[in-house]
């Protein structure tokens, strides 16, 4: 009796050996190869939505929106000539966010058949980023990370590459890179400055050696001598704030400084600006623009 119920409990279920054992190894690679491919569908990190996306675009020689809906665009590309203009950085974070559907044009999907178009990838987004000559991976980082913050982010007008005369943009965001004079651009910042404290400039040093971006919020100085304007509302304290002095002049030997000794350097100069005080209430104003 026992050895009959022993016999109906192995013919229970799927049978995973038999007689032939090349069979059986079969068998049991598929099941390893099955178990593999939902272990790689689970790991998968899932950046973009395979649904719908509320607006597409064409990319070729320019990056030209196709549909457009709801309010995802609202503060992204331009109008030019009666279409609606992306930049690559701008259609990759759209990307990334499933607000937007990146489809190629038919030359450069030719494997899909006449007049269809392919929908790019996240990843394919980030590796033309990486293969525009105006345009590289950190500067998508700064990019992202300053939008993600709540900030609008444009690329500069035709003209220098650093500019500093941007109008009423509420605050100012200076761009850098460790390997560049960084005490030098903000001499050149304050040199220019002629307003008070209550008016930030955001420093953003784009980190190549850790992969990110570490952004640093100082007060824009106030140059000697210039009592400056103090708005209507603002109290005596905030009005007779002391004046902060331009960063001093950087030492010669600061283009030869190590991109970590430079980066170590303006860490202490923004140190020195903090210590000077920011008026409480300038310190809880949203800045909602950033230029690159």
């Amino acid at each position: 009796m026992a050895a009959r119920r022993q016999r109906k409990l192995l013919g229970f279920g799927p049978r995973w050996q038999s007689a032939d054992p090349t069979e059986s190894l079969t068998r049991a690679h598929e099941v390893e190869q099955a178990l593999q491919n939902l272990k790689e569908v689970c790991q998968q990190q899932k950046v973009q939505r395979h649904g719908q996306a509320e607006c597409a675009a064409e990319l070729g020689e320019a990056i030209r929106l196709t549909r457009r809906r709801g309010q995802a665009v609202e503060s992204f590309g331009r109008r030019e000539d009666g279409q609606w203009l992306l930049e690559l950085e701008e259609a990759l974070y759209l990307a990334e966010r499933g607000s937007l559907e990146a489809q190629a044009l038919e030359a450069e999907a030719s494997s899909e058949p006449a007049g269809k178009r392919r929908r790019l990838s996240v990843p394919e987004l980030y590796r033309r980023v990486a293969e525009d000559p105006q345009l590289d991976l950190d500067a998508y980082l700064v990019y992202s990370h300053l939008r993600r913050s709540g900030y609008r982010v444009t690329r500069p007008a035709e003209g220098p590459v650093k500019s500093w005369d941007l109008g009423g943009c509420p605050a100012k965001v200076h761009v850098v890179r460790p390997d560049e004079c960084v005490l030098a651009s903000l001499r050149a910042a304050g040199a220019t400055a002629s307003t008070s404290l209550e008016e930030p400039l955001g420093v953003a040093v784009a980190m190549c050696a850790k992969g990110s971006p570490c952004f640093l919020e100082l007060a824009r100085p106030l140059l000697p001598g210039d009592p400056g304007d103090p708005e209507p509302g603002c109290s005596a304290e905030e009005a007779a704030a002391p004046a902060v002095a331009p960063p001093a002049p950087p030492p010669e030997e600061e283009a030869h400084l190590a991109p970590s000794a430079r980066y170590a350097a303006m860490l202490q100069r923004v140190a020195s600006l903090a210590e000077a005080g920011v008026p409480g209430r300038a310190a809880g104003k949203a800045s909602m623009d950033a230029w690159l």
